[in-house]
Formats: structure tokens, C-alpha cells, sequence
């Protein structure tokens, strides 16, 4: 006799149904598309978020959510799988510059699955609405802040208990009220970065953006800024974003894995806490790093995914074209 499925099991189920049902439509037979699906859909089962992605995509059809009131942050929009639920409108396969969903799932599937969003007021009302009155079966915790205001809530089948404060058997979902889109939408394109770079393309635009959310982070003040301004790098080969630094290496011919492991320690700040192994230093004067680049890589705090500047970049072209 076969044992009952549990919720997480009947939420991946869920999952798996709509996005190969997605697929059809909105990928035909693209095998790129396909195998990175599955291996997202992989990387689920094996941590048991599935809860969270099928708790969010109902809150979202629950409330009846338009694209124009919300924006998804961070690096899942870098996810076919983010992309056939409908939370991101942007083909993670065919947009340039390109994106990786190594960055969202771990290289070896072991990435902690998260999903934030920026909500309006209207919205962020109607899903705290929904959280009032939700009588779904995922076990949800809520967290509120100091002003008794929700900013997250955490997800996890119903057998599983949740702490008070986030595990690994929790997944978060989080979302921003921002109080003006308008006023948001001017923020995303201005700022020393751009003044200085004065970026064409919409590639151009992405690299500012990002070298732009590394105020305070060691990105653009007292390194890319001092690379471009004294003509030695182009800012094309600036650092701006996570896969910045996965590229480059590869287009050295270090291999995805050591290329993956570097970038890694990069973007969360260990290479200038701790400095370069030996190993990797030593891996990357035998590829032909140059110096700049290992230099700047030293200064780094923290790196945001190219998938996050993207994101703002075609929410505020899409909110000035429907103005």
C-alpha cells in the first residue's frame, strides 16, 4: 500500500505539472530551456522548497496580482522555473546580458531558495490580507518589524515545525512596500555611476546599475571607479555583479566549477576577509587573470546578481511606457 504523499511532496507535484505545462507554451522545444527547468526543478525536491514556490504562486493568483505592482529582486530572476510561475517576466534564456541559474539553485543544487519581491501600497495591503486569512496548508510564520508592519514570512510543509527564527526546512518569502514607483523609477537610472560611465546600451545600463548597488560595498568607490576613470578598464570588463566575475574567469579558461567557487567567495566578501588561497591564486596568474582584476576582486564586499539590476531596469521601462 502506497504511503500518503506528504505536502511537499503534493506542492513539487504541483510545481512540476505547471511548469512543463508553461513549457509548451512559452518554450516550444527549447532544449537549453528544458534542461535548465529540470535542473531547477531538481535542485527543489532535493531542499524541500517547493512549498514556498507553490505558497507564493498561489498567494499571487489568489490576489489576482498584476506585473505592474510588483517587482521581483535578487537573483531569481535568473530562474526559468521563477519565470513559468509568473513571477518574473523576463526570459532568464534569451536576455543579454546573459544569466545564470547556478546562481539561484548552487552549483550543485544546494543554493538557499528565497524569493523577495517591491510591492505597492495597494498590493502589499492585499497580501497581508490574504496572510490574515489564509487556510492553505503550508506552515507559514510571519515576521513582522519593529512598527508591527510584515516584511517576511517563512514557509515550510505543515510536519515541519518552525523556530522562531529561519532554518534550513524554511524558505523565505519576502516583500518591500515602496511608497512611490515614479520616485523609484527616476532613482534606478541617476548617481555618480551613470554621470560618469554615460551608458548606451541597455547592457551598459545593467553594468551601471549594478556598480551603482555597490555604494558601501567596495564595487565602484576605491575600485571600478579608479579602473574606468584612469582609462585602464573598460566598463565593459568592470565589476558590477556576480557573474562579472564568473565570466571573466571562464573567458580564461578556468573551468564552471573553480569559476562558480571564486565568484562565489567574491560576491559574500571571504576573498577580502580572508584573502586568496593559494590554490586559487595560483590557479588564476597560470589562466592569466591580470592584477586589476585580482585587485579588485580584494576590495569587495558583497556583489548583487546581474538578474537584480535587470529586473528594476525592465519594471521601470515597462512602468514609463504604461504611463
Amino acid at each position: 500500500m502506497n504511503q500518503e504523499l506528504t505536502y511537499t511532496e503534493r506542492a513539487y507535484t504541483k510545481l512540476e505539472n505547471l511548469c512543463y505545462t508553461r513549457f509548451k507554451t512559452m518554450y516550444t522545444d527549447d532544449a537549453i530551456a528544458r534542461k535548465r527547468m529540470a535542473n531547477e526543478l531538481l535542485a527543489i525536491k532535493k531542499q524541500g522548497s517547493s512549498p514556498m514556490y507553490i505558497f507564493v504562486y498561489d498567494l499571487l493568483t489568489g490576489i489576482q496580482a498584476s506585473s505592474r505592482h510588483f517587482c521581483l529582486r535578487g537573483v531569481q530572476g535568473s530562474s526559468v522555473v521563477a519565470y513559468l510561475l509568473g513571477l518574473s517576466e523576463i526570459n532568464p534564456i534569451s536576455i543579454f546580458p546573459k544569466l545564470y541559474s547556478e546562481f539561484v539553485i548552487g552549483k550543485n543544487g544546494r543554493g538557499l531558495a528565497s524569493i523577495e519581491i517591491n510591492v505597492t501600497k495597494k498590493m502589499y495591503a492585499e497580501i497581508v490580507n490574504y496572510l490574515e486569512h489564509y487556510i492553505g496548508e503550508a506552515r507559514i510564520r510571519c515576521q513582522h518589524t519593529e512598527k508591527g508592519k510584515l516584511i517576511a514570512v517563512y514557509v515550510s510543509a505543515p510536519q515541519k515545525k518552525l523556530s522562531y527564527y529561519p532554518n534550513e526546512e524554511e524558505f523565505r518569502f519576502g516583500f518591500n512596500k515602496v511608497s512611490s514607483q515614479k520616485k523609484l523609477g527616476k532613482s534606478i537610472i541617476t548617481g555618480r555611476v551613470f554621470d560618469a560611465a554615460n551608458p548606451k546600451s541597455f547592457a551598459e545600463f545593467v553594468k551601471c546599475r549594478g556598480l551603482s548597488f555597490g555604494d558601501g560595498n567596495g564595487v565602484w568607490e576605491d575600485n571600478a571607479e579608479e579602473l574606468f576613470k584612469s582609462g585602464k578598464v573598460e566598463l565593459k570588463e568592470l565589476i558590477a555583479h556576480r557573474e562579472d566575475v564568473y565570466e571573466f574567469l571562464l573567458s580564461h579558461n578556468i573551468n564552471h566549477e573553480e569559476a562558480y567557487k571564486i565568484a562565489e567567495d567574491v560576491t559574500w566578501g571571504r576573498i577580502r576577509k580572508n584573502g586568496w588561497s593559494a590554490d586559487d591564486l595560483a590557479l588564476m596568474y597560470k589562466a592569466g587573470i591580470p592584477e586589476w582584476f585580482i585587485k579588485s576582486c580584494e576590495k569587495i564586499l558583497f556583489l548583487f546578481s546581474r538578474a537584480h539590476s535587470i529586473m528594476f531596469l525592465k519594471h521601470y521601462t515597462k512602468l514609463c511606457n504604461n504611463s
